[in-house]
């Protein structure tokens, strides 16, 4: 397995990807918001996006959880 397909299961095991791009929407992040939904559609991204996603996720729910 690979860093991208790693990232990409960390960010498809998501509980709700449709709540988590309202948030994103809420909170002016629309880039991270149509990454995501590009993901959920099956549209390929580049590397650095995904990447970028993932990290940005993981982040708040480590946060989240302090």
């Amino acid at each position: 397995m690979n860093y991208r397909t790693m990232a990409l299961n960390s960010i498809l095991s998501r509980d709700d990807l449709n709540g988590w791009r309202t948030d994103l929407i809420e909170t002016g992040l629309t880039e991270l918001a149509d990454d995501l939904f590009s993901i959920m559609i099956g549209i390929d991204i580049g590397d650095a996006k995904v990447y970028r996603l993932a990290f940005y996720m993981l982040h708040v729910e480590s946060v989240g959880n302090v």
